[in-house]
């Protein structure tokens, strides 16, 4: 029998948050996929404390998605 997929819409933190708690539950029992329009995630929180350090949070704080 095939595996269900499951499609997540939005890569931000809820988007994230929802996959690895889905993944919780299905383990492996369920294909997860996230679909976001940007290929990376802007840590938004630290910005502050990188502009008063000097660095450019534009540079620092952008994570690209990847496949597992």
């Amino acid at each position: 029998m095939r595996k269900p997929n499951i499609v997540l819409l939005g890569c931000n933190f809820a988007g994230l948050t929802t996959a690895r708690y889905i993944h919780a539950v299905v383990k492996d029992k369920a294909n997860i996929t996230i679909i976001d329009r940007k290929s990376l995630l802007t840590f938004v929180p630290n910005i502050p404390m990188q502009v008063l350090a000097n660095i450019n949070p534009a540079i620092d704080l952008q994570f690209k998605f990847m496949s597992f």
